[in-house]
């Protein structure tokens, strides 16, 4: 074989790019191919500007390795490979060295720093060609010559010039021949600098610095149009740099200080929250260290500028509040917009020009635009508002534009009083086109929030009503039975039903609430015209619901085991059966302290019991001889001492019934309460470890993160067999208490493992905001049935959240197409947080009416979709579960 054929085998062991070699052994053992440039041509020239089909067999490898092809389709910044110069073979060939030297194996020789460099420059002193056309085998080798530059000018070169790339080109090999001491250069090369070049450029360019003088570091090169400016500035350390440093760095770079964009400071301000007066003084702070912002002429110009199309209203509306238990008319600050319809369009717009606008793969109608409006009370006030379903987060906080907030509950009559006026507006923003760049689009509403909000905005009388189903006409007695024995059929409800039935309850009820349930619970007519096929099942308070009845029956259970222990330590502590000194000891058992000291109480007052009771026999007995003695000779005499006796025995009888009250009262109150038993405590610490903690309000219930950090297989496990396991644990240390505690416990965290499991199934499969295909609802069809059934064969459905998941979760979201995250009520809820942050800077603003107003303003100034300049958002931190 030849040394061409050699050496050409040798080059096709190696990258084409790296230089490394194209398959690992391990690749190798799993037979897989080399691959083959000439499939990557396109993609190759396109990001590397090298066109490999124009490559030579015998100087260029025909392949690249795995991780070059990988980082081919990386971004811009992680795709530039190492930089590899390929030569023709010769005596002493690096190529043909290199594929020997891997061939013996061995690890390989790592090459370490001598430590950090200097800043002084960052052109080396000297150069040292160290990619070489081949190696010497010579011991003794002298040092080399300085490199000497020749350019090879071809007849009639077109004119080069040195110009400022947009962007950093990638490697590509050079047509580069390299004899020791020189590199010979093509000036019609084209493409990035080899490795030999760029050492080339480097003692070049260290040259014409060193020709300006020690002072002058600038020169200026010709590039045939306008001229390039070169400086030689020093590479600074990573350390703090001090005022006067900045300031002398920025005269070098001839920039005397630094402007932010306009607009980017108020940005700056609602993102991070802060009022004007905390804006001049960071304005003022800036400028010392040469940062010029914005002023805030300019500032409020911008911001008139995004709420141009949006009139921000807010006066004092006669609102109903309760005040010491009554109900009373106040006057409360109310803001909203002029206009709900023209915010709307103007939202869309902005949204449009930014790139915003999104229809999810075509899920949504290529001529719709999807629009949730909905509402809810919390941080004390309300907010109604709408999220355009068109974007790439349509829950997102940042998409919820509030229309009109007021500080009061969210009762039927305060909602009628501020939301009456958009019914209009509602109304016509279904029936007309929104026009954009020539295209019509129709705007579809939707009308979400919390179920207490949907009964009040279509006017049913809510959840406890005879008929509580805002989506069919179901009753509570139907709604309690088994699936197989309630109505086959369930009429669903329409506007025009609600309409009917709600003039029946006027003309025929009179409007009494009494006769509500014969009117369908319609008391009140509907506040908007959104068709009620267009309102989205509540999931999220479907899965709060349920996950909260489902601990509760939890803690139920295991309450009445702590119970059973209870009444067993009573019985046996009377009958000084137990060893009191090791329960005191033992601190799962300090809850069940008080009892057993309330059992000594009571047993005093139940042992004065038992000796009345005995005085009480004795008193009767006697009572009976009288009673029976005929030779008594004074009637009268003998009828009051019986009649004394008698009331003696009353007033002994009321008094043993007193002691023994007494007795249980003592018990009563030192029983253990509702999860603070040995056993039942064991459940909250497990949700700790969670980061999931029961509220102390709404009856203690949960809040949706954490439903949905416990709806998985290892929190529900954790929670389940805590149970058992807190049983175990108590016996252990109590071989005298009742071992039937042990399989109740078992089964108790068999029933609730499955029941919790089952569910989670379900809620994750319909909370989320994926398009959901045919086959995804009919599993989680079969799965809401399952659940139900097992549900049903321990408890009874008496909720009408359980109703909502077995009737109606599957049709809305077959419906339309998306889980019920997509649209569901989460930026509803998460916007009163959003609200108590923007009122920390506006609650200096004494009237209440201008303090409301500021802060509805910085809100929809926040939402734009052209407002630039916000404050980036935190890294997440990666928390384990």
């Amino acid at each position: 074989m030849s040394a061409l054929q050699v050496h050409t085998d040798n080059i096709s062991k190696l990258c084409r790019f790296c230089g490394e070699v194209a398959l690992t052994k391990k690749e190798k053992l799993q037979k897989l191919h080399p691959n083959l440039c000439s499939d990557y041509a396109d993609k190759i020239q396109q990001v590397w500007g090298v066109n490999v089909l124009k490559d030579r067999s015998e100087q260029h490898p025909p392949c690249l390795c795995n991780g070059c092809r990988v980082r081919l389709y990386k971004p811009l910044k992680q795709n530039r490979p190492k930089r590899v110069s390929w030569y023709h073979h010769s005596n002493d060939c690096i190529h043909c060295e290199k594929v020997h030297t891997l061939s013996r194996g061995g690890r390989r020789k790592r090459s370490r720093s001598s430590g950090r460099p200097r800043a002084e420059s960052h052109v080396s002193p000297s150069v040292t060609n160290k990619d070489s056309t081949c190696k010497s085998k010579q011991e003794n080798i002298s040092p080399p010559p300085p490199i000497q530059v020749v350019l090879v000018v071809p007849p009639a070169p077109p004119p080069v010039y040195l110009v400022q790339a947009p962007k950093p080109l990638n490697p590509v090999t050079a047509n580069v021949n390299i004899t020791p001491g020189s590199v010979r250069v093509d000036l019609e090369e084209k493409g990035p600098l080899s490795t030999d070049e760029d050492m080339a450029f480097t003692a070049m360019l260290r040259r014409k610095l060193e020709g300006q003088g020690s002072e002058n570091k600038t020169f200026v090169a010709k590039t045939g149009g306008k001229p390039m400016k070169f400086t030689h500035t020093p590479q600074p350390q990573k350390t703090r740099c001090k005022k006067d440093q900045l300031q002398r760095l920025l005269q070098l770079m001839d920039v005397g200080q630094v402007r932010i964009p306009s607009g980017h400071f108020l940005g700056m301000k609602t993102s991070v929250n802060i009022n004007w007066a905390k804006c001049d003084e960071l304005r003022r702070w800036m400028r010392q260290y040469g940062i010029i912002v914005e002023s805030e002429k300019v500032s409020r110009a911008r911001a008139a500028q995004l709420l141009s199309d949006m009139e921000v209203v807010c006066e004092n509306l006669p609102f109903t509040l309760k005040v010491d238990d009554e109900t009373k008319v106040v006057l409360r600050p109310c803001a909203y917009l002029s206009s709900m319809k023209d915010a709307l369009w103007d939202f869309l717009k902005r949204s449009k020009e930014a790139g915003t606008l999104t229809w999810h793969g075509d899920a949504i109608p290529a001529n719709e635009v999807w629009v949730m409006v909905g509402g809810d009370h919390g941080g004390g006030s309300f907010k109604f508002l709408f999220e355009v379903l068109n974007k790439a987060r349509p829950n997102a906080i940042d998409n919820s534009v509030v229309v009109c907030v007021f500080e009061a509950k969210d009762s039927r009559e305060n909602l009628q009083l501020a939301l009456s006026r958009f019914s209009k507006e509602i109304q016509e923003i279904q029936q007309e086109m929104w026009r954009c760049d020539g295209l019509e689009y129709s705007i579809k509403l939707f009308s979400v929030g919390d179920y207490a909000y949907l009964g009040m905005i279509y006017g049913i009388s809510g959840a406890n009503g005879n008929r509580p189903c805002l989506w069919c006409d179901i009753t509570q007695e139907d709604m309690k039975r088994e699936r197989d024995d309630q109505p086959l059929q369930l009429t669903p409800r329409t506007l025009e039903t609600l309409a009917t039935h709600h003039l029946q309850f006027v003309t025929v009820g009179r409007s009494r609430r009494q006769r509500a349930k014969h009117h369908h619970n319609a008391i009140a007519s509907a506040m908007f015209p959104i068709p009620i096929d267009q309102t989205i099942v509540p999931a999220l308070h479907i899965s709060l619901g349920v996950f909260l009845k489902l601990y509760k029956l939890l803690e139920t259970d295991v309450h009445t085991m702590d119970l059973r222990l209870q009444r067993y330590l009573q019985v046996v502590i009377q009958e000084d059966e137990l060893d009191r000194n090791r329960i005191e000891e033992d601190q799962r058992l300090a809850c069940l302290q008080p009892y057993i000291q309330a059992i000594d109480k009571a047993q005093a007052y139940e042992t004065e019991a038992e000796n009345l009771q005995d005085t009480i026999e004795e008193n009767e007995d006697n009572l009976a001889l009288m009673a029976l003695d005929q030779n008594v000779e004074d009637r009268e005499i003998a009828q009051a001492v019986f009649d004394e006796a008698v009331a003696i025995i009353d007033g002994l009888t009321e008094k043993r019934d007193n002691l023994l009250e007494q007795a249980a009262e003592i018990l009563s109150k030192a029983s253990i309460k509702k999860g603070k038993g040995p056993f039942a405590s064991s459940l909250e610490p497990v949700l700790n470890q969670f980061n999931v903690y029961v509220q102390a309000y709404h009856s203690r219930s949960f809040v949706g993160n954490d439903v949905h950090k416990m709806l998985h297989d290892k929190p529900i496990e954790a929670l389940t067999s805590a149970v058992d396991q807190a049983v175990n644990d108590v016996l252990e240390g109590h071989p005298g208490f009742p071992l039937s505690l042990i399989p109740n416990g078992k089964e108790v965290a068999r029933k609730y493992d499955l029941l919790f499991k089952l569910f989670a199934k379900c809620h994750r499969a319909y909370a989320h905001s994926k398009p959901m295909g045919e086959n995804d609802i009919d599993q989680l069809a079969m799965d809401i049935e399952l659940f139900l059934q097992t549900y049903r064969d321990h408890s009874h459905v008496t909720s009408v959240k359980f109703h909502m998941l077995e009737h109606h979760v599957v049709p809305c979201i077959r419906r339309w197409g998306f889980g019920l995250g997509f649209m569901a009520e989460q930026g509803v809820e998460q916007i009163h947080s959003r609200f108590n942050t923007l009122g920390t800077s506006t609650s200096r603003i004494v009237d209440p009416i201008a303090r409301l107003k500021s802060t509805m303003k910085t809100h929809l100034i926040n939402v734009s979709p052209d407002h630039v300049g916000k404050a980036p958002k935190p890294v997440p931190r990666k928390k384990k579960v």
